[in-house]
């Protein structure tokens, strides 16, 4: 946690720092996946692209000329390549666990995962090329014009409108991003509503990354407040993650008793999920936590 200094320059730099970090946390990653593309791996990689792609998107705003636009497509391209790999990873995991042998339903999933197992091949593959053909040594340049370009909004140099410092900068975004969580929290209860649930997810994800990048250029402590942005992100990740194993199904057709057990798995798991939502939401409400 920063020391408390309220001076411009000071949020200035820290904000070029956390898109250096970010970026040199996506470096590791990728090193790492290049090595071994074992889940763990795939996993900590989606998440550095989504937190670079995530200050960047957030100083974009004070980062005044063509370096936002340069930087993002290709962070963006990663990302999506490894969520694929990633989804086949959860996937296989999720069939795996749920394996005919302990549901009694004979080897009827034994299918889907061989097909699974295959595109996990072909995606793995894809993703290196993606990682081998990620131009370091340009982004970096990139990067580093980017963190060198993120001004006061009040220097003049930005559009009309933008608030008028980087404390009010993060004060505006801070109360749009949680009215995004409240907006789509009705109705995530219900059943039937898929994409709201998702929405929301989004909503949740994007206010994490909002108040861990806020964690890092101003002095508040926002680590009880991440914990429990975690677990709403984990449960409706799950809650999406039944959707998408619901679709891999449709890839590779389960026999009858196959898609029946499949069905009552997913049905299973939903309500438990959705009940777990609705207690956390009762007992632990996210609430507005940002201050200068």
């Amino acid at each position: 946690m920063p020391e408390p200094d309220d001076s411009r320059e000071n949020y200035r730099e820290r904000a070029a720092a956390v898109v250096r970090a970010r970026w040199k946390g996506l470096l590791k990653n990728r090193e790492a996946c290049l090595r071994c593309d074992a889940v763990d791996a795939v996993h900590d990689l989606r998440v550095s692209t989504r937190r670079l792609r995530a200050a960047l998107d957030f100083f974009g705003a004070l980062c005044p000329g063509d370096e936002a636009p340069r930087a993002r497509p290709s962070i963006r391209r990663l990302t999506r390549g490894i969520g694929e790999l990633r989804n086949l990873d959860e996937g296989i995991i999720f069939f795996s666990r749920n394996a005919p042998d302990k549901r009694g339903t004979g080897d009827t999933f034994a299918p889907l995962l061989l097909h699974l197992r295959a595109r996990r091949e072909s995606e793995a593959l894809k993703v290196r090329r993606l990682l081998k053909k990620l131009d370091t040594a340009r982004m970096e340049r990139v990067i580093d014009r980017y963190a060198a370009w993120v001004r006061e909004p009040a220097d003049g140099r930005h559009r009309p409108g933008a608030p008028t410092s980087i404390p009010a900068y993060f004060s505006e975004e801070g109360l749009r991003l949680y009215g995004e969580i409240c907006r789509h929290l009705p109705g995530a209860l219900v059943t039937e509503n898929v994409q709201n649930r998702h929405a929301l997810r989004i909503a949740v994800k994007r206010w994490r990354y909002f108040l861990e990048i806020a964690a890092e250029i101003f002095p508040q402590d926002y680590r009880e407040t991440l914990e429990l942005l975690k677990e709403y992100q984990q449960l409706l990740g799950d809650l999406n993650d039944l959707r998408v194993f619901g679709a891999f199904a449709h890839e590779a057709p389960l026999a009858p008793d196959g898609a029946a057990a499949l069905d009552a798995l997913v049905a299973r798991l939903t309500a438990n999920h959705l009940e777990h939502l609705a207690l956390l939401l009762e007992q632990r409400p996210i609430r507005y936590q940002f201050s200068v």
